[in-house]
C-alpha cells in the first residue's frame, strides 16, 4: 500500500455517487492514489482516488460505515458471505468469503487523526498509532511575559516538519508556558532580574518556555524537534524581548541597559550590561540582570538554545529584554519566527 503523496479536496466531500464522506484534515500526512485508511471518527474505510476521499463498501453492499470489531468480537460474529469488517486488533481491513476471513488489505490499514496539546505545566505523552510511520508536526514555542507597563515580549517561535516513527513508541511531549512578572515560563524560560526591582512599576518578566517531542527518554538530549521561546520584557516599550525563531532575535536596551543576545543552533544567546544577566545555555533561558536601584532585566526565551539574560540598568535608569530561544528539527522543517503570543502547543497528525 503506497503512502506518498495525493491531492486532497475539502474537508468534506461527496464521491460519485453522492454519499458524503469526511477527508483527512489539511495538515494530516497526504496519501497517494489507492492508498486507504480506516477513519476512527466516522468508522468507515476510505480509499484515495488520487483526487478525494471515497468511502468503501461495508457490510456486503452500499456505501459507508464499517464496523470496528475486535478479533474476539469477530469471531463471534455470524457473518454472511461479502461482510467487511476493520480488525481493530491487527489493523486490517477483511472480508468474509463464505468460509473465512480473508484480509482485505495488504498491510496494516493507518489510522488517520490529529491530536493537539496545550500548555499543562507538566510533561505529557503520545503513544503512536499502529501501522502509522511518520507524523506532521506542527508545534510552537511561548512568548515572554507581559511587564505592567505593557513592554512587548518576544513571541514563541513556529515549526512544522513531518518526523519518521515507530509504530507502539511513546513520545514525551514538553509544551512551554508563557513567562511571568514572578518566573520564566515553564520548560526553561529564564527568571526575570527580580520580583520587585525598585517598584513593581519597573519589574521585568520571564522569558517564554520552548515546546519540544523527546524519544527514548526524556533528557534534553533526546529532544528531535524544540520551537524556541519568547524574551522577556523589561519595564518600558523600548525594552521588549527577542523573538524566538531557527535563530533567536535580540531582545531590545533602554539606556544604560542592554537587551540579551538571541541564541544559535550552537550556543545559547549572550549577556552583558551595567548589571548583567546570565546567559543562555542548552534548553534553558539565562537570568535577567538584578536592579542597580530600580530597573531589572527580562529573562531570556527556552529553546534549543536559550536567550541570553537582559541587563538592569545604572542607579537611574535602563533595562533590557531578555533575548529569544532557538528552534530545530532532526527532518526538513519551516520555521517561522515571533509567532505565537501566549502559551505554546504541539499539534500531530498522521
Amino acid at each position: 500500500m503506497s503512502v506518498t503523496a495525493c491531492p486532497r479536496s475539502q474537508e468534506s466531500c461527496p464521491p460519485s455517487s453522492g454519499t458524503p464522506v469526511h477527508v483527512p484534515s489539511e495538515s494530516a500526512p497526504v496519501r497517494a492514489e489507492g492508498a486507504i485508511v480506516y477513519n476512527k471518527t466516522h468508522k468507515t474505510t476510505q480509499f484515495c482516488n488520487g483526487t478525494q476521499w471515497v468511502a468503501m463498501a461495508g457490510g456486503g453492499g452500499g456505501g459507508g460505515s464499517i464496523a470496528s470489531v475486535t478479533e474476539a468480537q469477530r469471531t463471534a460474529m455470524t457473518p454472511t458471505e461479502g461482510t467487511v469488517i476493520y480488525n481493530s486488533d491487527n489493523n486490517r481491513m477483511e472480508w468474509f468469503d463464505g468460509s473465512n476471513w480473508v484480509y482485505a488489505s495488504a498491510t496494516s490499514i493507518a489510522f488517520v487523526g490529529t491530536q493537539t496539546f496545550n500548555y499543562t505545566g507538566s510533561a505529557q505523552t503520545f503513544t503512536v498509532p499502529a501501522g502509522v510511520t511518520s507524523l506532521a508536526v506542527d508545534m510552537a514555542g511561548a512568548a515572554g511575559g507581559t511587564d505592567v507597563n505593557l513592554a512587548v515580549p518576544g513571541f514563541g517561535a513556529r515549526v512544522q516538519s513531518t518526523i519518521s516513527v515507530t509504530p507502539g513508541a511513546t513520545l514525551n511531549l514538553y509544551v512551554g508556558g508563557k513567562g511571568s512578572l514572578s518566573a520564566g515560563g515553564w520548560n526553561g524560560g529564564g527568571n526575570p532580574g527580580g520580583t520587585s526591582c525598585g517598584g513593581s512599576q519597573y519589574a521585568a518578566t520571564g522569558g517564554g518556555g520552548s515546546s519540544d517531542i523527546r524519544v527514548s527518554g526524556t533528557a534534553l538530549a533526546n529532544r528531535i524537534v524544540v520551537a524556541g521561546g519568547g524574551g522577556g520584557s523589561s519595564h518600558v516599550s523600548h525594552a521588549g524581548g527577542g523573538h524566538a525563531g531557527q535563530t533567536g532575535a535580540n531582545g531590545a536596551g533602554w539606556s544604560t541597559g542592554y537587551g540579551g543576545g538571541g541564541a544559535s543552533q550552537s550556543s545559547g544567546g549572550t549577556a552583558t550590561g551595567y548589571t548583567v544577566g546570565t546567559p543562555g545555555t542548552l534548553g534553558n533561558g539565562g537570568n535577567g540582570g538584578p536592579p542597580s536601584t530600580y530597573y531589572c532585566g527580562g529573562g531570556g526565551g527556552a529553546g534549543y538554545y536559550g536567550g541570553g539574560g537582559g541587563s538592569g540598568g545604572d542607579t537611574t535608569h535602563g533595562a533590557g529584554g531578555g533575548g529569544g530561544g532557538s528552534s530545530y528539527s532532526n527532518a526538513i522543517a519551516t520555521f517561522t519566527s515571533g509567532y505565537r503570543s501566549g502559551d505554546g502547543y504541539i499539534t500531530l497528525s498522521w
